[in-house]
């Protein structure tokens, strides 16, 4: 362990002077420069080095790390920046790189992440890509992922694999990964980001955002290892008209009530600080029926090109830095899922949710001939815009957690209906979960055949790399 521990710290160090060099050239290079070239006159500079000196300004006021609000305010000015900037061609982009170090210090701009001030990708077939966050313990889920994508559902999207060094993805399973098929690229999240603030080697979940910040991609679908498509999502940006208007696609968890007396609706209603809830948020039945959860954040969908997308998921990665996470944060929500929407409320970003609320997929307990059924399961069903089930996270496995490989039976998913009351969970005390209401049935529809075949591809896999999990 010791060995290890060592590694890490020698790599981060070597890439800390790497970093620090860069930095140096880039700066001297070019920053000077980007001070002189602008023509003052022009109203568009002139709102630039408005929103540049408010920010300033906001940046000069010393914040404790509770203070979410007040966070979300610096944010929406870096965002107004960011906007302003990439709008005005005479505005050399230096001026919101140094800003947003500043802000994020813990930030390495290495060039190759996709930022909203980055020339666009003229490879349109690139422009939209998979991040999946993966460490040792997820290496078996992510195999699947790919495998079905890349198999069952011919997806045709680039991937990346994100990562915090060889302590955490040892070289023999990213290789395996990258074996996998064509289009696959590693990412080691040490280059990007210092771990001595981000924590990232131990950081679990909380690699997720600072995955999506180092992604070479605009528009990135970010996707936990154990999420599972029944639909390629190749189409998403093109086909929901809330991810086409606001640049942000997320999903809502399973709905039942908070236990105890303070409830993290009250929490985020503290964490606004007078701020009035969004349009959005006062929507939800999270806000207006008190449910302990809001988001899945097993698929998050976000493009990057956007000012206030790009700025409100460095405030998302901020919240899972060690100390944020640690001091504040993670005891009040499950890990890194509601921190993407969190961080576009606070910072007054507009974002959308599915409009479907979450569904079970899994057997039926109820007598055939029913139409409404109890159907239980670890798993949790998402829909796209349309209705028709697109997701499901929780892996194919009956057990996620245990060391069997036993996949778990599919006999009934929920149909919502759309309504966002319904269905309501409760839970088993085994880990499953149950709801209740009108039940499709899986040989029904073509969605059997599509489990079936990842059932059958997961399968494949798991006897393929049996070796390289164990070592």
């Amino acid at each position: 362990m010791l060995a290890k521990s060592s590694r890490c710290v020698l790599s981060i160090t070597i890439l800390t002077v790497v970093y620090i060099l860069y930095l140096s050239y880039y700066y001297i290079d070019n920053h000077d420069s980007a001070l002189s070239s602008h023509a003052f006159g022009s109203t568009n500079v002139q709102d630039v080095l408005a929103t540049e000196n408010k920010l300033k300004s906001l940046l000069q006021i010393p914040i404790e790390l509770a203070d979410l609000a007040g966070m979300g305010q610096r944010v929406a000015a870096l965002a107004s920046m960011i906007e302003a900037t990439t709008s005005e061609p005479q505005v050399d982009s230096t001026r919101i790189l140094d800003l947003t170090h500043k802000m994020f210090p813990w930030w390495r701009f290495t060039g190759s992440a996709f930022t909203p001030w980055t020339p666009p990708n003229q490879d349109e077939h690139r422009r939209t890509g998979i991040v999946i966050s993966v460490g040792s313990t997820d290496f078996l889920f992510a195999a699947h992922l790919i495998s079905t994508l890349r198999n069952v559902l011919d997806s045709r999207l680039p991937i990346e694999v994100a990562y915090a060094g060889d302590t955490d993805l040892p070289l023999a399973q990213r290789s395996a990964l990258q074996d996998l098929g064509p289009s696959i690229k590693m990412v080691n999240l040490l280059e990007h980001f210092g771990e001595n603030a981000t924590g990232l080697c131990t950081g679990g979940f909380a690699t997720k955002p600072f995955a999506a910040i180092a992604s070479a991609f605009q528009h990135v679908i970010l996707v936990d290892a154990d999420a599972v498509f029944l639909q390629a999502p190749d189409d998403l940006f093109e086909e929901d008209p809330g991810l086409a208007e606001t640049g942000t696609l997320f999903w809502h968890d399973r709905q039942y009530p908070h236990k105890g007396q303070f409830s993290r609706r009250d929490w985020v209603e503290q964490m606004l600080h007078g701020q009035e809830p969004s349009r959005t948020l006062r929507k939800t039945a999270f806000w207006n029926e008190d449910l302990a959860e809001q988001m899945d954040a097993g698929v998050v969908c976000l493009d990057k090109s956007r000012g206030g997308v790009f700025a409100s998921l460095m405030f998302a990665a901020w919240m899972n830095t060690r100390e944020v996470r640690e001091g504040v944060v993670y005891g009040h929500v499950h890990g890194d899922k509601e921190t993407f929407w969190l961080a576009t409320e606070l910072s007054s970003t507009p974002y959308h949710f599915a409009p479907y609320p979450a569904s079970v997929i899994g057997s039926s307990t109820s007598s055939p001939e029913l139409r409404n059924h109890k159907v239980c399961s670890e798993q949790v069903l998402h829909h796209d815009s349309l209705h028709r089930p697109l997701w499901l996270n929780g892996s194919l496995r009956r057990w996620k957690l245990s060391d069997s490989r036993d996949l778990a039976e599919f006999t009934h998913w929920i149909d919502s209906g759309g309504k966002m009351q319904d269905p309501l969970w409760t839970e088993r005390g085994d880990g499953s979960w149950c709801a209740e209401g009108m039940a499709v049935a899986m040989e029904e529809t073509v969605l059997g055949e599509v489990v079936r075949k990842l059932g059958e591809e997961v399968e494949r896999v798991d006897r393929m790399l049996a070796v390289v999990e164990s070592g």
